[in-house]
This record gives C-alpha cells, structure tokens and sequence, in this order.
C-alpha cells in the first residue's frame, strides 16, 4: 500500500473558545472548535493517475452543558458543518477515497469521584 504524495498544501487554521456562566443551578457552558484545512492536491503515488484534489473547508464541533459539583450533563456535535470530504486517498488494489465522518449528536452525564 502506498501513501499518498502531496502536491499542493495551502494551509490549516484552529480556532477555539469556551464561555461559562455560574448560577445558582450550576455552570453552564457552551464550547467550539473550529479547524480549517486549505486546499489540496495529492496523488496515490508517483506512477498512478489520476491525481485527486480537495478544496479548503472548515470543520468544526460544539458542546453545551451544566456543571454542578462532581455532575456534569453535555451535548454534543461533532462535524457540526456536516461536510462530506475526502481528505485523503488509498492505493489498495486500485483507488480508494477516504471520506470524513458525518454529523452526528450525543448526550453525556459524567461523574468525577474525587
């Protein structure tokens, strides 16, 4: 299996935050991260055609919740701008395209024991 060589890289952001606000109930929290991934081109090797590009594109997550004393009860979603694209690609016995994970949503109740 071969890797794929990269011919063009036009860059990579993050940006991140988290806000918090403390009332009788607890604290409450929403949090977001964003990257971005320039635009690219990459081939599966030098001997192999085609060559395959992905344009540039944000990608991001959020998580909103409550925090009271060792509880804390979350929402969750990553992939949150639901974008379908192939970031990279295989040679396996031919070609292979590997896509991004979709969106998808959770809840989470955590206990820390301390």
């Amino acid at each position: 299996m071969d890797s794929p060589s990269r011919s063009r890289r036009s860059g990579r952001a993050l940006l991140s935050g988290e806000w918090t606000h403390a009332t009788p109930q607890g604290e409450w929290f929403a949090s977001s991260e964003w990257a971005y991934r320039g635009a690219e081109t990459f081939q599966l090797s030098a001997f192999v055609q085609p060559k395959f590009s992905a344009g540039g594109y944000w990608e991001g997550s959020a998580r909103t919740g409550l925090r009271r004393g060792n509880l804390e009860i979350a929402g969750w979603i990553p992939h949150a701008a639901n974008l379908r694209v192939a970031p990279s690609a295989l040679d396996v016995n031919g070609y292979a395209v590997v896509f991004n994970q979709p969106r998808t949503y959770g809840l989470e109740l955590s206990m820390r024991l301390h």
